[in-house]
């Protein structure tokens, strides 16, 4: 082999690229970490609630006219069983109490939907019960881990001191 021309030597790869080592995504401060597991949990709290609030009667309804299980515990699924202990471990034991509370009361709705031998009229009146339980420990919950952030700050009553004149072109 002759020696190569300028043109060859150029274009000649002689290192493979190495391979980029994957990218390490930083930890969220411990702050950030649990303020985002204290919203997510309210989230899936208050959805859990409206859902069984708004289905309540068709619920009931169903199971009464087929026999079926499966409305009452899709409308009482929860994300709760996802949760780990690292993200748990963020929230104070107040907050960690008040999560349990709650999602300890969902825990014993489903399981006697999932198995109750009830006819239907008692078991709408062991829902309405339950649904009363589930909001109050649903006020707790919130009090303990803060409102969503997505429904704003609460408002103050105010009155207007002075009302804004508008001009009478812009009427």
């Amino acid at each position: 082999m002759g020696p190569r021309s300028a043109p060859e030597r150029r274009y000649r790869v002689r290192f493979m690229a190495r391979r980029k080592k994957p990218l390490k995504r930083p930890s969220p401060p411990e702050a950030d970490l649990a303020a985002r597991v204290r919203h997510l949990l309210v989230l899936d709290a208050t959805s859990l609630l409206a859902r069984v609030e708004k289905h309540e009667d068709e619920m009931v309804r169903l199971f009464s006219r087929l026999r079926d299980r499966s409305p009452l515990m899709t409308a009482t699924h929860t994300s709760w069983p996802t949760v780990g202990f690292d993200a748990l471990a963020a929230l104070t034991p107040a907050q960690q109490r008040a999560a349990t509370l709650f999602y300890e009361k969902v825990a014993d709705l489903r399981w006697y939907l999932q198995y109750t031998e009830d006819m239907p009229l008692q078991l709408r009146q062991t829902l309405e019960l339950a649904v009363k339980q589930l909001a109050d420990s649903h006020r707790v919950l919130v009090a303990a881990l803060g409102p969503l952030e997505a429904e704003g700050k609460p408002v103050v009553d105010a009155e207007v001191a002075r009302p804004r004149s508008v001009p009478a072109a812009s009427r």
